[in-house]
């Protein structure tokens, strides 16, 4: 077949094989070389795709393929194909990469801030303040370190004291008095040593829900102040649970700790709630004038409305916790026992033992659901699930924090 002439626009034309192949070149001639190179590489490929397609003996049509090379930005021609017969060549498999581009999170947001250029430059302006964020943070880190030490302090001794009744809690009659002695006593240490370290801040203003001095509070200080008291009412919570646990079974029953613990608990949310008022209304309604500036006027109804706000949210969490307190108030004053005593037959038909303990009954309960258990191992299991144990039918309400457990939550507000 006869080669097509090329266009007057093509600078530059090599035929080889049967097809014709048009090459515009989009640089000087200071590629021809990689372009040669390149050429010899795609007339072995083709030749050998010719070998694999073409059945011995029969003849295929020729097919002129026109493609264009641009090679202005790198070393390597890239090709635009387009077949002008029916038949074309077969393209070699292409390897797909393992990990989509479009679920990658990094992709994704490159591709927004390439969309969004403005977006793009507060991203870029907010990096530049970051050093100075750090410096400012850094420098009030040194001006509060004794505060911060306080805080940390307070933190570990009420993470480690917690684990520890809970701990006991779970060994029901088994449980140890020498470490719950020692929790009491690292309780009663923290406690004094914040109080003789920091006694300046009048602590037990909040911890008696009592109004701060006059003194205006920073900011600073009213979360320092907040945050103290909170985690000293957590421990005191802590310390609490602690004694209940150290009492005899005989004195305080198993059966009968859940529910004194889950009153013990709403008690100590709906106290440390209260707790935080006085300091924030001591924060917002206190201004910085003094009472001959002309400003004071000013700053008491600024204030007064910033007290009025605080008090609409507070007084919706108060309800709340009032009603979870009450709750708790009803369970205490009713009976603990989850079911009723069983018969001689339905005993006998439970088996000898305890699918809990594994050992003989003590108190045996039958449950709506036909299972037996006895009462302190059924009482301890509900303590921490609301279900049966073989059949995991519900036969209880919410156990939440009737296995002894105390809330890591800080009451900042």
């Amino acid at each position: 077949m006869a080669s097509r002439p090329p266009p007057p626009s093509s600078p530059f034309q090599i035929t080889f094989g049967s097809p014709t192949w048009r090459f515009q070149i989009q640089q000087g001639n200071n590629q021809q070389l990689v372009l040669s190179q390149w050429l010899q590489g795609q007339r072995s490929q083709g030749r050998q795709r010719e070998s694999l397609i073409q059945p011995s003996g029969q003849e295929q049509p020729v097919t002129n393929i026109e493609t264009t090379v641009d090679i202005s930005s790198s070393d390597s021609p890239v090709l635009n194909q387009a077949p002008s017969n029916e038949q074309t060549l077969p393209s070699s498999p292409t390897i797909q990469p393992a990990t989509n581009a479009s679920t990658n999170p990094f992709s994704a947001i490159s591709r927004f801030l390439e969309q969004n250029p403005e977006m793009y430059g507060v991203l870029q302006t907010l990096l530049m303040y970051i050093p100075f964020v750090i410096l400012i943070l850094f420098k009030e880190i040194y001006k509060h370190t004794s505060d911060i030490l306080v805080i940390l302090a307070l933190v570990v001794t009420f993470v480690h004291s917690d684990r520890t009744v809970q701990r006991e809690v779970s060994k029901q009659g088994k449980r140890e008095l020498k470490p719950l002695g020692i929790i009491a006593l690292n309780i009663v240490a923290c406690v004094l040593l914040v109080h003789f370290l920091c006694g300046d801040n009048e602590l037990y203003h909040s911890l008696l829900v009592f109004t701060p001095n006059s003194t205006p509070l920073s900011l600073a200080n009213l979360l320092w102040i907040v945050t103290t008291t909170d985690h000293i009412l957590k421990l005191f919570t802590v310390l609490l649970k602690g004694l209940l646990v150290s009492f005899p079974i005989g004195f305080f029953p198993i059966s009968h700790r859940g529910k004194y613990f889950a009153f013990i608990e709403r008690s100590s949310h709906l106290y440390r709630a209260l707790a935080a008022v006085p300091p924030w209304i001591h924060y917002l309604l206190t201004g910085q004038s003094s009472e001959n500036s002309s400003l004071y006027y000013y700053d008491t109804l600024i204030g007064v409305c910033l007290c009025g706000i605080y008090l609409i949210c507070k007084a919706y969490r108060a309800a709340r916790l009032v009603t979870k307190w009450k709750l708790s108030m009803s369970k205490l004053l009713q009976s603990t026992r989850y079911g009723s005593l069983p018969s001689n037959e339905q005993l006998q038909d439970a088996g000898p033992m305890c699918p809990i303990c594994h050992d003989s009954y003590r108190k045996p309960t039958f449950l709506s659901c036909k299972h037996i258990f006895c009462e302190d191992c059924l009482s301890m299991w509900l303590d921490r699930e609301r279900t049966c144990p073989m059949c995991r039918s519900t036969v209880a309400e919410d156990p939440k924090w009737k296995d002894g457990s105390t809330s890591y939550l800080v009451q900042l507000f």
